[in-house]
């Protein structure tokens, strides 16, 4: 299940003035028959009760939503004394400085090390390659309109090298499709600073999927940093944070709660009997989400 409310919340503001009622139905609807197709195209790993209750999520944060607008529709306007009419320059467009220092990284630091090689450690005099910065909602809806991808970055344990792989590999389509075009550490050359890189590209995700298990909670650099950056970017409505739950662990315990996971009902990738039937139901959940984004973009 979906954070359908931020979803939502994000759309709608990329309106002029958060656009009439007409314009936000319109997003309403397109979200509707996005998750309905999404849901109905996983066939038997989700029954009609699961689709129900998803689709009832989403016409609860939609209800939540419209009750915003009614609310401050009926905030009364402060008295004020009418002045003279000047005429006024605009302002120029606020530009997003960075959020938190540049030693943010996705490297899982512990006794393992840093998920990079010598030769990438031993080239800090290299500047690395140009990252993407926070998306403003224009230059999404540009984006979207020149058929770019969403840029999703990917946090994870070196324990889960693997699945982290094999989710790749289902998220494959969604590249073709030009919906997303996914970041991990891996792609990191010799000689880039790999802190550097990494910060950068997470700094500029739109999308950033959590790969949660244990070890991704006693990570340092997963857990301590990489993840407070990416909470301050959801909070600040730049990112869509999805959690990831790949192996039972006590994460209901920590920040990643407040957000929806996947797969289904955060049942542990682990805990299928078919990997591959958990990994489409992430990258279905990642599919409506980008979509849902573009849609309102």
């Amino acid at each position: 299940m979906a954070d359908y409310l931020s979803l939502l919340t994000k759309a709608v503001a990329n309106l002029p003035n958060s656009g009439p009622p007409a314009a936000r139905q319109a997003i309403y609807d397109r979200a509707q028959k996005s998750l309905q197709r999404q849901l109905r195209s996983l066939g038997a790993s989700l029954t009609e009760d699961d689709i129900a209750r998803e689709a009832t999520a989403l016409d609860q944060a939609i209800k939540q939503l419209e009750a915003r607008f009614v609310s401050s529709a009926a905030r009364p306007a402060p008295h004020s004394i009418a002045r003279p009419v000047a005429i006024a320059h605009p302002a120029p467009r606020p530009v997003i400085s960075p959020l938190l220092d540049s030693g943010v990284g996705a490297s899982d630091v512990s006794s393992e090390g840093p998920r990079v090689g010598p030769q990438q450690r031993s080239a800090e005099a290299k500047a690395p390659r140009s990252s993407p910065g926070p998306r403003e909602p224009r230059e999404r809806r540009e984006n979207a309109r020149l058929g770019r991808a969403l840029h999703l970055f990917i946090s994870y344990s070196h324990r889960d090298e693997a699945i982290k792989q094999e989710l790749i590999k289902h998220l494959s389509p969604l590249r073709r499709l030009k919906l997303v075009a996914d970041w991990h550490d891996r792609k990191i050359e010799p000689g880039d600073k790999w802190k550097e890189a990494i910060s950068e590209n997470l700094k500029g995700a739109d999308i950033i999927l959590m790969l949660i298990r244990i070890d991704f909670i006693n990570s340092e650099y997963c857990y301590e940093k990489e993840m407070k950056l990416a909470l301050k970017r959801a909070k600040e409505g730049t990112a869509v944070i999805v959690p990831i739950i790949v192996r039972n662990c006590i994460w209901k315990h920590t920040p990643i709660v407040a957000f929806q996971a996947l797969p289904t009902d955060a049942k542990a990738i682990a805990a299928w009997d078919d990997q591959d039937d958990a990994l489409t139901v992430v990258a279905e959940g990642v599919r409506s989400i980008a979509e849902i984004l573009l849609n309102g973009k």
